[in-house]
């Protein structure tokens, strides 16, 4: 039975694949049992295939992780193979994740310290490949795309819908991203800009101090986006209580990282940050000044 099939291997299920866990024999010979974890994601959704979008989906993240720009970048998945057969797309990356960001936003096992640094280390990603010579847009950010390891660190691996000018110009302008995280710009009239990355972000900031996640099955009463907008004024915090009692948590940080987020969502793209922006004001906040590097 191809492991798959296995409720017991799944990680994340993404806008465009399913994740699992895997092992990846790396014995010198037969007799060599050594195995090495992986993860494999796999998209196989034959009615995509029939039209080749997910062929092309496929294709870009190949060139996308092996561009020598974006290789070794920590937040990024490290390809090690793929396979290409019998209608099923699938890769393989040398990962061992913890699980991932969406179930364990709500999880008090994931401290405010890890919060800040994952959130840092993600804006860190999107400025670098914002500011690439020929740069990329995901388009599709939101926690279920987003695994964590065992310490922590937050790695990007779904890529459905990454835009680059050197990937295949196919995979459409219009096509939408998940609700809750789509910049109401794009969902309006179809325009992706870098801005539209930044208010996936700002949603996903939300996420992380207010310990809330959308759920998919109620999506409306629970967009996080829609919450913060009606909760939110200038100078308070929407950072969760029980965060509020970590003994990292600065008080001063809270208004801080609210306004922030709150800002990346501004409904006028211009008076968005850019990422490089963001990553500033996040590494001056009290808890990065003075814990960050800690482990």
């Amino acid at each position: 039975m191809p492991f798959w099939h296995s409720k017991d291997n799944l990680v994340a299920i993404s806008q465009y694949g399913k994740l699992y866990r895997g092992k990846m024999p790396v014995g010198l010979n037969q007799e060599d049992e050594t195995t090495k974890d992986v993860a494999i994601k796999i998209l196989f959704d034959p009615r995509l295939l029939r039209d080749n979008k997910d062929l092309v989906r496929f294709e870009d993240e190949l060139k996308f992780l092996q561009d020598p720009r974006i290789r070794g970048n920590p937040n990024l998945v490290k390809l090690i193979g793929y396979c290409r057969e019998d209608k099923i797309l699938g890769v393989v990356y040398d990962l061992k994740p913890r699980d991932t960001l969406y179930n364990l936003i709500i999880q008090d096992e994931f401290k405010w310290l890890d919060r800040v640094r994952a959130a840092l280390a993600l804006a860190r990603l999107l400025n670098f490949l914002h500011c690439q010579k020929s740069q990329y847009l995901i388009r599709n950010i939101n926690p279920a795309h987003i695994v964590l390891d065992k310490d922590f660190n937050p790695i990007l691996f779904e890529f459905g819908m990454l835009l680059g000018s050197a990937l295949d110009k196919t995979v459409s302008q219009r096509e939408a991203g998940t609700f809750g995280y789509i910049d109401p710009i794009v969902a309006q009239c179809g325009a992706w800009t870098v801005k539209s990355d930044v208010y996936s972000f700002g949603v996903l900031l939300l996420d992380l101090m207010s310990k809330r996640v959308i759920d998919l099955k109620n999506t409306l009463a629970t967009a996080v986006d829609l919450w913060a907008l009606k909760e939110y004024k200038p100078g308070c915090s929407l950072v969760h209580q029980s965060l509020e009692d970590d003994p990292y948590f600065d008080r001063r940080d809270g208004p801080k990282m609210t306004d922030l987020a709150m800002q990346c969502m501004d409904e006028e793209e211009e008076k968005r940050p850019l990422m490089k922006e963001v990553v500033s004001r996040l590494e001056a906040l009290h808890v990065v000044q003075q814990h960050a590097q800690r482990k």
